[in-house]
């Protein structure tokens, strides 16, 4: 091949679009997903929950959103208040199970809450 020829080919093949693989498609399989509502705290407080509480639990992800919320409290009064909902999708065990009611006990006990509402369900969940 001569050089004229050689420069053509190589020219051609770095100026085209590279070919991008495509991850393969995974079948959804079955996970849970729970859903908690914690009560306010300030911003600066809650990244440190979740860095030292949630995330070790559940390091491969969540997702969470602050959302306005309301509830009657136990003297019967609605009370409205700003909210956070963590959003944590994981395979079903004992031990995932037993960290979701870590996360709850742990906000509870470290914020003086009266409770976390946990809303779960199984889900079908795929790339």
């Amino acid at each position: 091949m001569n050089l004229r020829r050689f420069v053509v080919i190589v020219s051609l093949i770095c100026w085209t679009h590279p070919v991008v693989a495509r991850p393969p498609v995974v079948a959804p399989v079955t996970m849970i997903r729970t859903e908690l509502y914690f009560g306010p705290v300030p911003i600066g407080q809650w990244n440190q929950f979740l860095a030292q509480v949630v995330t070790p639990l559940f390091p491969d992800g969540l997702t969470w959103f602050d959302v306005q919320g309301q509830w009657r409290a136990p003297d019967g009064n609605i009370r409205k208040l700003p909210s956070r909902i963590l959003n944590i999708l994981y395979p079903d065990s004992r031990k995932n199970d037993r960290a979701i009611e870590q996360v709850r006990q742990q906000f509870e006990s470290r914020f003086h809450q009266l409770s976390v509402l946990r809303v779960s369900s199984k889900v079908k969940a795929g790339l």
